[in-house]
C-alpha cells in the first residue's frame, strides 16, 4: 500500500503551504477596525517573510538563521522561491514588512494578496503532481 501513494510526504507539505496561503488571503480580504493585521495573518506573513529572507541570503538555507523562523520543508521553501522569482517584485519583502505597521498601505496589501494567491496556486499545482516541481513547472 505504501507504493500506491508516491510522494505522499511531499504532497502534505504542498497542501500545508496552500492552506496557509488561503488563510492569509482570507485575512487580507477582511478589514480590521484599526487597519492592522490580525494574528492569523501575522503568523502567515512572518513565516513567508522569514522564508524569503532566508532564501535571499543564499548559501545553506538553514544555516545561521538566527531569529528567522522560515517554513521547515524543502517543498515549501522551493515553492516560495519560485513564486518570488516569477513575480519579479523587488519590493515584496518591504511590502510584507509593511503589513506589520499600524496602518499598512493598500499597495502592501495588494502585493501580499498577489503573492499569497500565487503561492496557493502553485502549491496546489504541485500537490496535484509533486513531480512537476522536479521539472520546474
Amino acid at each position: 500500500m505504501v507504493g500506491a501513494m508516491p510522494h505522499s510526504g511531499e504532497k502534505i507539505h504542498y497542501l500545508s503551504l496552500a492552506l496557509d496561503a488561503r488563510l492569509a488571503i482570507k485575512a487580507l480580504r477582511q478589514k480590521t477596525s484599526a487597519g492592522a493585521v490580525g494574528p492569523e495573518l501575522r503568523e502567515s506573513v512572518k513565516a513567508a517573510l522569514d522564508s524569503l529572507k532566508a532564501i535571499s541570503r543564499g548559501g545553506e538555507l538553514y544555516a545561521q538563521l538566527g531569529e528567522l523562523e522560515p517554513y521547515e520543508h524543502f517543498e515549501q521553501m522551493f515553492t516560495l522561491q519560485q513564486v518570488w522569482a516569477s513575480l519579479k517584485d523587488s519590493r515584496l519583502v518591504e511590502d510584507l514588512q509593511d503589513l506589520f505597521s499600524e496602518n499598512p498601505s493598500l499597495e502592501a496589501r495588494a502585493a501580499a494578496l498577489k503573492f499569497f494567491a500565487e503561492v496557493e496556486r502553485r502549491a496546489l499545482h504541485y500537490y496535484g503532481d509533486p513531480s512537476l516541481s522536479e521539472q520546474g513547472g
